[in-house]
């Protein structure tokens, strides 16, 4: 009972006056109210208005079904997954590679009166491959209702002795929400006369950070949370590397009587 709200209606003979009112006892068994003045007669009704039901959590990328358990509202979360960080190929010199984007994230208040129902998409992350781009992340929905994209995969790099750029994944957009967000763009690699100058990192997500980028010579850091990007690779031993994966995304649904 402590999650809800109270309506108070009276019946019964008598008229009365209730002041100062507070809970001094809220159990799922007993619910004492005091107040001062209490005056006249008749009986006092509390009924449960709003009462919160608890959290239903998508965590698996694919799809999913959520059935109502008796709801009138929901509130949605819809987050996407994050892209991959660029790999770097073979290659002499220095390569360095740009991370990828956060997945958007969206929000809505959906009134659920008479559905039984709701489909939805939990996005993948971003996949990391060794020598190639860095994967999208996956888009994640609440059919019908809200949707947000996953973050671009960061471009490839190849090593080098002068001057290269390579761009950073964008971030996923939230769209069809109450709040819609879109995800931080991947940080740009950068080499400049055969020196690493710009370290890509991966774009943070509304419910996720993106990975630092620190590891030379290996595969990079992984995005954290939900939604974020992975890490460009680095390297400068001629060997290529992957990036960091993305992070998954969620829908989280909160219900509400």
């Amino acid at each position: 009972m402590s999650n809800s709200a109270f309506d108070v209606t009276g019946s019964g003979g008598g008229t009365g006056t209730v002041t100062s009112v507070g809970v001094t006892s809220d159990n799922a068994n007993a619910l004492t109210v005091t107040g001062s003045p209490v005056t006249g007669s008749g009986t006092i009704t509390l009924a449960p208005r709003g009462n919160y039901l608890g959290d239903e959590i998508f965590a698996t990328p694919g799809a999913f079904t959520w059935n109502n358990p008796g709801c009138t509202t929901i509130v949605a979360e819809v987050q996407a997954g994050g892209g991959a960080g660029g790999g770097v190929t073979a290659g002499a010199g220095e390569g360095n590679s740009a991370g990828g984007g956060g997945g958007g994230w969206t929000t809505e208040t959906i009134d659920v009166t008479g559905v039984a129902s709701i489909s939805g998409i939990v996005g993948a992350a971003g996949v990391a491959a060794v020598g190639a781009g860095g994967g999208n992340g996956g888009d994640s929905e609440l059919t019908s209702y809200c949707s947000a994209t996953g973050g671009s995969g960061g471009a490839v790099s190849v090593p080098t002795g002068a001057n290269a750029y390579y761009a950073g994944g964008a971030g996923g957009a939230g769209a069809g929400g109450d709040i819609n967000i879109t995800g931080q763009q991947g940080a740009v690699g950068r080499v400049m006369n055969g020196r690493t100058a710009f370290m890509g990192s991966g774009g943070s997500s509304a419910m996720g950070m993106g990975a630092s980028s620190e590891h030379l010579n290996a595969a990079n850091n992984a995005g954290t949370g939900y939604g974020a990007g992975g890490a460009g690779a680095l390297n400068s031993n001629g060997i290529a590397y992957s990036g960091g994966a993305g992070s998954a995304g969620i829908v989280i649904i909160k219900q509400f009587a």
